[in-house]
């Protein structure tokens, strides 16, 4: 926590006033039920007000929009939402273009109002098609659009530049909450769900603050800046609490026995308001923080959320199937009443001649726009034609100047070609006078007297001088190739040593290859051996089911004192953070006092699936899970060891390897830089064995007459012993259920965190089937081969037609697969994962069923695990 914090956790609530409250709340009009729709309305509304009308807008089934008004209680529009399949959430106001902005599971639509239509105009995503949205916010007056997906980037649109996209990134985990300043234009915020809270500048696009609470962790349900007086100011609501923060210091209180929903700053008042899920609102000082009022709405069901109207004292408060306008009134008697009207009467006229002024100022600007905008195009088209001007003498000039380089070259040719001339006549004239002196040197001889013979030593010495002279040029030449020779003979031989040196040492690295992979081929055979004796051990090993010989014990009933004892009670240091562990149940590892063996054991605690705080009911804890669970022994599923009735914990057996995601990627309690991946043909075993034990328990039916429905296979609820045989977990929550609503059946939270697990027909339905953990098991499926745990099936589905691609699909950490038996299981995860339900597969239909295939994949493996190992062996 920072360290100039205003921190006040009371145990009930913060600052209770004593006398008469300064306000009180009373409710206007109420709407609900068959009032809002004909056929009924169930739904729970998140609306959401006009920033200058007293309209609110909501969705009340999810394929329609409804406008009220908050002055008179009546209905000012209706219109059904088009090409919606039951999912619309929320919509706002986009009072910069007159549109509305619609939140839907995956998507934010832009839709134009067209009379009593809607016209779809844009069509915003998240980084991939399949992301869900968490919420999103319109810009008060700029042309921006924001909004969080199941993703930990903000994403940000502008419709002024074509609709441009700009993603954000800072936060560590999943973004849950945006929203920008009601005054200063440029600053916006953002919540994720690592408990951080970033404030942002529009202007840099970068991150100003980042406030932090350090005592509690989770995301924060909302958050909203300060209005008028509060504008430096930022709210929000995390784990009970509420937190103010000014950027640098924080105060912070617990409102309210529940959860709060919804805190804001009234944008006319001095005041916080704040909402519980049970309906209680609570106002209070903005300068003491001091509680000065409370209300409660006696509701069916729980708030969703609560609003103040801009333009009004009132505030708008949406449950489900019904919403409430409650006015907000002083209690100081007619007169101060009448007098703080008249002033803030008065305040607003002259807000409104401000505005009007501002509008003046406003078109003021737009004339001189458009008269820049008239101006700089003029100057642009002048512009343009001095350029075409400039071009148009650039070009001329370069064709003078290409015509005199021409002239140029012809006259240097010309040249030239006289210059060979004159070279060729002036050797033609002297061989000619060379033959000429020859002849007259030759004639000379003849005609020379005796007397002239005293000179034969002169010519003699003169013929020796020359001679030497030619021998000392010849020598001169012989030693220049002598050197040159020299010089070859010393490169070759250098090119020599260094063709030797790169032929030892790629020699060199041929020997560290057939090293590596001698040893590559006995770790595989180590690894064959070991799981051959795996299989012996078994008792059928991969093909028979029976995944130990260990007979299953029976559970023991354990007090609470043994597993405080197990657990140093319940200390944070042991509890299991995995991401697979949800809200409704707490995960402790530890070591009972007297297990002799070292066994680790994992203490679970289930609460009731309604109420994140309250465990089950004894009486329903031991019949709906504990008796179930005894009568579930399956070797491939995770059983547990010992149960604690009173505050209904189960104990399981620690899963030396964790689950397979964490073996795949390498990660976990137990990893280490040299801890290998999941070798292939291990993951063949595990998606038979798991195929095993998800087909028992869809053959065993429920006192309903039904199946058991796991409701949420995926990777991480399947976990490895210290034999790596696989192990189904969450069972005792599938044999729970899940809650109940008007719409179906919840969606469980960490599925919620991973869609696509979740099969396309159950968004319709809201109900879990043997289809939809089909479709999951599909999904896993893909998920062991490719490693890959974002897009597996896009992965498979664009290699699975083109066998050179294929090749590369599969995950190469888990060793060289077999490409046949790979492409095998990836047609069945296909037709597993397929959208129609129709197409799927069924479990034990012969031959073409999920466990016939995955039973012959197993097959395979295991002769040709045998038959590697009797080559070995003749060795």
């Amino acid at each position: 926590m920072c360290k100039n914090c205003r921190s006040n956790h009371a145990q009930g609530v913060m600052g209770d006033s004593s006398g008469e409250p300064e306000l009180r709340l009373a409710p206007k009009f109420e709407r609900k039920d068959k009032e809002i729709l004909e056929s009924g309305c169930t739904r729970g509304l998140l609306v959401n007000v006009h920033p200058v009308e007293p309209w609110v807008i909501f969705s009340p089934a999810g394929q329609s929009l409804q406008v009220w008004n908050c002055d008179d209680g009546t209905q000012v529009a209706s219109w059904a939402i088009p090409d919606v399949n039951n999912d619309a959430y929320e919509a706002q106001f986009i009072t910069q273009e007159d549109w509305i902005a619609v939140r839907r599971l995956c998507s934010l639509a832009i839709y134009d109002k067209q009379g009593s239509n809607l016209r779809c105009i844009k069509v915003l995503t998240g980084e991939t098609y399949r992301m869900r949205t968490h919420a999103m916010a319109v810009h008060p007056t700029l042309p921006y659009l924001s909004a969080a997906f199941a993703q930990d980037d903000i994403l940000l649109w502008r419709w002024g530049q074509g609709w441009e996209k700009i993603v954000l990134k800072g936060h560590s985990r999943w973004v849950y909450q945006v929203v920008f300043h009601p005054r200063e234009s440029h600053i916006f915020a953002s919540a994720g769900s690592d408990s951080t809270i970033k404030v942002w500048s529009l202007k840099t696009m970068s991150v100003l603050n980042t406030l932090e609470e350090d005592d509690h962790y989770g995301y924060i349900d909302e958050i909203g800046f300060g209005n008028g007086l509060h504008k430096s100011l930022l709210i929000s609501s995390l784990d009970r609490c509420i937190c103010v923060w000014d950027y640098e210091s924080v105060a912070k209180w617990v409102p309210h026995k529940y959860n709060p929903i919804s805190a804001f700053f009234h944008p006319r008042l001095p005041y916080i308001f704040t909402a519980a899920d049970d309906g209680e609102i609570r106002v209070w000082s903005d300068s003491t923080y001091q509680q000065v009022s409370s209300y409660f709405c006696r509701w069916a069901g729980m708030v969703r959320r609560m609003h103040p109207c801009a333009k009004s004292n009132m505030v708008l408060l949406g449950g489900r199937g019904e919403f409430l306008v409650a006015q907000v009134l002083s209690t100081r008697g007619e007169e101060e009443d009448k007098k703080e009207l008249e002033q803030r009467g008065s305040l607003f006229a002259g807000r409104r001649r401000i505005q009007l002024e501002n509008g003046v100022l406003a078109n003021s600007l737009k004339e001189l726009e458009k008269k820049i905008e008239h101006m700089a195009e003029k100057i642009e088209r002048n512009c343009d034609k001095v350029i075409d001007e400039l071009r148009a003498d650039h070009r001329g000039k370069e064709r003078v100047q290409a015509e005199r380089i021409e002239k140029l070259e012809t006259e240097l040719t010309r040249i030239q070609a006289e210059a060979v001339s004159a070279q060729k006549l002036s050797d033609e004239s002297r061989k000619h006078l060379v033959g000429r002196i020859s002849r007259l040197e030759s004639k000379r001889d003849k005609l020379m007297i005796p007397g002239d013979k005293g000179n034969e030593p002169d010519l003699r010495r003169e013929k020796e001088r020359i001679q030497e002279k030619r021998t000392q040029k010849l020598e001169t030449k012989l030693k220049r190739i002598q050197a040159e020779a020299v010089s070859a003979q010393k490169l070759s031989d250098a090119s020599k040593t260094h063709l030797e040196n790169r032929i030892s040492l790629l020699e060199s690295e041929r020997d560290k290859l057939t090293e590596k992979v001698n040893e590559q081929e006995q770790r595989l055979l180590k690894e064959i051996i070991a799981n051959q004796n795996r299989t012996k051990m078994s008792a059928g090993g991969l093909l028979a089911g029976d995944a130990s010989t260990t007979e299953i014990p029976l559970l023991k009933e354990l007090s609470m004192k043994e597993l405080q004892d197990a657990t140093d009670n319940f200390h944070i240091k042991w509890k299991f953070g995995e991401s697979d562990v949800d809200h409704h149940e707490d995960v402790y590892t530890g070591k009972l006092p007297d297990a002799a063996d070292g066994t680790h054991i994992k203490v679970k605690s289930i609460r009731d699936i309604m109420s994140t705080r309250q465990v089950v009911e004894c009486n329903k804890f031991e019949a709906d899970v504990v008796e179930r669970l005894k009568l579930l022994q399956h070797p491939h599923l995770l059983t547990p060891l010992g149960v604690c009735y009173e505050e209904s914990c189960l104990v399981y057996e620690h899963m030396a390897h964790g689950n397979v995601q964490n073996c795949i990627a390498r990660r976990g309690e137990n990893s280490t830089p040299e801890r290998v991946s999941l070798a292939w043909y291990v993951r063949f075993r595990i998606m038979a064995e798991v195929a095993r034990g998800l087909s028992f328990l869809h053959s065993y039916p429920l006192v309903s007459g039904g199946p058991i429905i796991h409701s949420a296979i995926t990777l991480t609820n399947i976990l490895l012993d210290n034999n790596f045989v696989a192990k189904i977990g969450r069972v005792d929550r599938a044999l729970l259920g899940l809650p109940k609503t008007a719409e179906g059946t919840a969606l469980p939270e960490f599925v919620v965190s991973n869609p696509q697990y979740v099969a396309p027909e159950y968004w319709q339905s809201r109900v879990f089937s043997e289809k939809t953990d089909i479709y999951a098991f599909g999904i896993t499926l893909l998920e062991m081969l490719t490693g890959n745990f974002s897009n597996a099936f896009d992965v498979i589905d664009n290699a699975i037609e083109d066998e050179a691609a294929f090749k590369n699909a599969p995950d190469s950490n888990a060793g060289f697969w077999d490409v046949h038996l790979a492409r095998e299981v990836a047609s069945l995860a296909l037709r597993c994962a397929d959208p129609n339900k129709r197409k799927r597969p069924t479990m034990m239909t012969p031959d073409i069923g999920i466990l016939p295939i995955l039973e012959g994949v197993a097959r395979k493996v295991l002769d040709l695990l045998q038959a590697i190992c009797d080559a070995q062996a003749l060795r």
